[in-house]
């Protein structure tokens, strides 16, 4: 790559160092839900002085605030961060050992910025630590905290200075956060929350790794996921902070169908220091997209006859991805089936999106193409349960 590929980015400068020039990698389509603030394209670009990936949205951080108060996925039990499923569980109880060598003692007041239905909060209490609180901007996420004895807090990032006010914690936890993040700038509040001896415990997806957890093709690149780090652009983001690296890790974590995901953890704090390897993180994300360019043709399995009419179960980012790139035009969708409720009642590309049970009962036999990204065995099972209708067949994309 040279400079001669550098571009003018149209709506957002690098959020690491402000550059307003990057070169350009792809232009991503994701249809979004009706109401949705987000938009239904963007273009994937790289900052060379950072080796940072960012999209170039033309959304505002009110939009994101918007989006995650009451459009996204986390307040349900079905949701990654919940604990309710045996395999969030066991990831949230490794987290929960990683934090704990961060806390001085089990009386440490600490904070989960982000934390969903709060399984982190949970898994924290378990093992001792019950000075834990929790931020989120979806309310449903302090409703559902209420009879579990923990704290949820309702709130942005923009707002922790006000919501914890004269509070001081020896541990802020970041945990699948800052991919989410239009605004970098609002995270100098959170360093005012730390103590002296204080940490912040930050945890990514590792986009290095992108290619070597293969699931459907440009899995990783959604409307949500806006920032795309390496070891090298976290560590760059932590000197912006006026902190220090203190210790730096990949993980992989585990999702119920046994493929991993790939993951970086970094700690930081006002003392200390952890050397960090070299820059390489554009040249293996370019490599992920042409990967996964190659294999971005998916077929519908067993076969259906063209013009047949389905129901589409998902209505989260495969099949925005796949509606975006034109997927699934040989067939009528009468509409999509999904557990979420923040996006049941609404329209995906002008089609409902329904409660499964409504979706089942409504249109009885008629076929199901599962657009599931994780384990969808686990709700081809769970639509047999549902509807054991001997009509009606189920086909994957592959």
């Amino acid at each position: 790559m040279t400079r001669a590929e550098l571009q003018p980015v149209l709506y957002r400068s690098c959020p690491l160092c402000s550059s307003t020039e990057a070169v350009w990698l792809k232009q991503v389509s994701v249809l979004q839900p009706s109401t949705s603030p987000l938009p239904d394209q963007y273009d994937l670009v790289a900052c060379l002085a950072c080796d940072f990936v960012y999209a170039d949205t033309a959304a505002s951080q009110a939009c994101y605030d918007r989006y995650y108060a009451g459009l996204a996925k986390y307040a349900s039990a079905h949701a990654s961060g919940s604990g309710e499923s045996g395999t969030d569980r066991l990831r949230l109880k490794q987290t929960a050992a990683r934090l704990s060598q961060w806390l001085p003692d089990r009386h440490a007041p600490w904070l989960d910025i982000g934390c969903g239905r709060g399984g982190l909060l949970e898994a924290m209490a378990e093992q001792g630590f019950t000075q834990g609180q929790g931020l989120d901007p979806d309310i449903h996420c302090s409703m559902s905290a209420v009879d579990r004895g923990i704290r949820i807090h309702t709130g942005t990032l923009g707002q922790v200075a006000k919501i914890f006010a004269g509070q001081r914690f020896e541990l802020v936890v970041l945990s699948h956060v800052l991919e989410h993040l239009l605004d970098m700038n609002l995270l100098a509040a959170v360093t005012g929350l730390l103590s002296d001896s204080g940490h912040i415990y930050i945890e990514v997806p590792d986009a290095g790794r992108y290619g070597a957890f293969e699931r459907t093709p440009f899995y990783y690149l959604d409307s949500e996921h806006i920032n795309h780090f390496g070891v090298h652009s976290l560590g760059r983001l932590i000197r912006t902070l006026g902190l220090t690296v203190r210790h730096a890790a990949i993980t992989d974590l585990p999702l119920p169908d046994g493929i991993n995901y790939p993951a970086l953890t970094l700690v930081a704090g006002h003392h200390g220091f952890c050397s960090l390897p070299d820059a390489g993180l554009v040249v293996s994300m370019r490599r992920y997209l042409e990967d996964s360019a190659r294999e971005s043709t998916l077929t519908v399995t067993p076969q259906l006859p063209r013009s047949a009419e389905i129901l589409v179960w998902g209505a989260g980012s495969m099949s925005q991805r796949l509606l975006g790139a034109g997927g699934l035009a040989d067939y009528r969708i009468l509409g999509f089936l999904d557990n979420d409720r923040n996006k049941q009642g609404r329209t995906l590309g002008g089609l409902p999106i329904m409660a499964p049970d409504e979706g089942l009962a409504r249109y009885r036999g008629l076929p199901i193409v599962l657009c599931v990204a994780i384990d969808p065995q686990s709700v081809a099972d769970e639509c047999r349960m549902r509807d054991p209708h001997p009509g009606r067949t189920i086909h994957w994309l592959t």
